[in-house]
């Protein structure tokens, strides 16, 4: 009989990234994974992009979806698993909404990043470099005052940067989606950011940047700070 595993965690982007290796985890014991994604992040497939698991839009049909999102708790036996990976600091996993993820199913939260294989594009990623017109060896910061995810998104007040490089802004530009962005994310000289997925990107990049500058989206409330510093590995300067 073949096992499945039903995952709930449709988004956001950084949510997406962060589970991977829980995923991989269920293929590793021989569950076929089955996970919906939002409409507008059905594109990740492209990029995640290994065998065991099928990527499905959660709008529409798919097996065990009687099961998805009804509200309820996980199903962590047997040959069909259901995993609420969104609710799972409901659920008795513990460190908070993020941490708990982990928790919940018995994984080291520090092992997010193993899983995350980036399947790059790199001929949309040079079209970016083109269409910004960033020159070979250029000096550039990253500049990203956007968080969530599109089209429900909000902008961060980032104070004006003091530098000699070119600052580069991250923008929504139309046929673009954020994994085009990686090459640019790889080559800058430093960063400004409020806190989003891109942190998940870069910690699988080896980077060198002069300055690393992340600014909480909450002022570092409901512990938001504490929970970050235990997922990201640069040496980020956070700001709230």
């Amino acid at each position: 009989m073949n096992k499945t595993c039903l995952i709930y965690q449709p988004a956001g982007i950084g949510d997406v990234f962060f589970v991977q290796t829980i995923v991989k985890h269920y293929i590793s014991l021989g569950y076929e994974v089955i996970y919906p994604l939002k409409s507008n992040l059905i594109y990740l497939k492209d990029y995640l992009n290994y065998d065991g698991v099928t990527f499905v839009d959660e709008s529409g049909d798919f097996p065990y979806k009687e099961h998805y999102n009804q509200g309820g708790n996980s199903i962590l036996s047997g040959d069909f698993i259901y995993l609420n990976l969104d609710q799972s600091h409901r659920q008795g996993g513990n460190g908070g909404y993020m941490l708990a993820k982990y928790s919940m199913v018995g994984l080291d939260y520090k092992s997010w990043v193993d899983g995350l294989v980036i399947d790059r594009n790199k001929e949309r990623e040079d079209w970016l470099f083109n269409y910004l017109e960033i020159k070979d060896g250029e000096k550039y910061v990253l500049m990203n005052t956007k968080y969530g995810t599109p089209p429900d998104f909000a902008e961060y007040p980032v104070p004006k940067l003091d530098t000699n490089y070119r600052v580069v802004n991250m923008d929504f530009i139309e046929g673009t989606n954020i994994m085009d962005w990686v090459g640019i994310i790889e080559k800058a000289s430093g960063i400004v950011t409020v806190d989003t997925c891109i942190q998940y990107i870069m910690d699988t990049l080896t980077l060198n940047y002069d300055f690393y500058h992340c600014y909480l989206r909450d002022g570092g409330k409901r512990g938001h700070l504490d929970i970050i510093k235990n997922i990201f590995t640069q040496p980020w300067e956070y700001k709230i």
